[in-house]
């Protein structure tokens, strides 16, 4: 019997579902790839709990780090240095511990892709060196990630976002069509983007039309100026994307959610994350231009490349698993 933990997004009060649909997109992955009969732990990557940490290195045979953005301008609070001492304390223990779907962050809405490499690494090259090559497997999540770890000779693999498999999760499939577009908002970080993106959406709007903030936060923000509900219930956001036909999204979980459930997809650009949807052929409109101009390209996806990538990810997990599964 074996025992997996996974380092996720465990709360669902006042949650970014996005972050819980990363970690339920890799269990769905793993529940696919081993025996029924597995056990399945959670860490909450956002506290660094210790007395979880250390039931896993009771008890773990393999730890995976459930995505998210770990690095970017800085690098945030719930993985800094006290993080990877806990990860190397599980691999003392000679516990395999995979990074599963890994994004490194340019928060410039305009990026480029060489610019974003360098700006990341000039930033952090030793702390990755230094901490990333602890994993005995990485996922990358996107191409500048990919790219990052492989200019400090860290091996990785980029495989589709995982929020892609999460409907698979929850047994929720592409549904018959409510709404003709649902439009995602997010906080752009000002006041006045916030009301120049409620002017663009409002020209949209229509009795087909749905308004979403995936948070309390980006509800709070726009109410006043659009006709937006809030779902930070995972489980109903995903059940309300596969009832769409169109969606532009400000929210790149939206996007890959949207996409994986059929829906024909114009992601809006607000950083390097978008990047996470060239790998399925979404080309993303850059914020700005999308403010002044309004204008619209949307993208259809193939399951395909999310069917490719489920065999290479379980070839991944047996093949670390395989001691342990003989």
């Amino acid at each position: 019997m074996l025992h997996i933990f996974l380092v996720t997004d465990t709360c669902y009060s006042n949650p970014n579902p996005g972050d819980i649909l990363i970690g339920k997109g890799i269990e769905w992955l793993l529940r696919q790839s081993l025996p029924k009969d597995t056990i399945y732990h959670y860490i909450n990557i956002f506290n660094q709990a210790k007395e979880e940490w250390q039931v896993a290195k009771e008890l773990a045979d393999l730890v995976i780090i459930c995505g998210t953005p770990q690095l970017g301008k800085g690098i945030p609070a719930h993985f800094n240095q006290s993080f990877y001492e806990l990860v190397r304390q599980v691999k003392d223990r000679g516990i395999p511990v995979v990074d599963g779907w890994v994004g490194f962050v340019d928060q410039n809405s305009n990026y480029v892709i060489p610019d974003s490499i360098s700006k990341i690494l000039t930033a952090h090259k030793q702390f990755i060196i230094s901490n990333f090559s602890l994993y005995d497997a990485i996922i990358s999540r996107d191409l500048i990630t990919s790219l990052v770890l492989e200019r400090c000779k860290i091996n990785n693999m980029q495989l589709i976002d995982s929020v892609w498999f999460s409907p698979l999760y929850y047994g929720v499939y592409n549904q018959p069509k409510r709404f003709k577009l649902c439009l995602t908002v997010r906080d752009l970080g000002s006041s006045s983007r916030n009301q120049a993106l409620s002017s663009r959406f409002k020209e949209f709007i229509n009795d087909k039309t749905i308004v979403v903030a995936h948070t309390i936060q980006d509800y709070l923000l726009f109410k006043d100026f659009l006709p937006v509900i809030c779902i930070n219930n995972p489980y109903s956001l995903v059940q309300l994307y596969s009832q769409v036909q169109r969606v532009i999204s400000v929210r790149v979980h939206g996007s890959v959610l949207a996409a994986s459930l059929g829906a024909a997809v114009c992601n809006i650009q607000t950083d390097s994350r978008s990047n996470i949807l060239s790998y399925i052929g979404v080309q993303s409109i850059p914020i700005l231009t999308f403010l002044t101009k309004g204008l619209t390209t949307f993208f259809r996806c193939s399951r395909t490349k999310g069917e490719l990538d489920k065999s290479k990810f379980q070839s991944l997990v047996l093949k670390i698993l395989e001691d342990k599964l003989r």
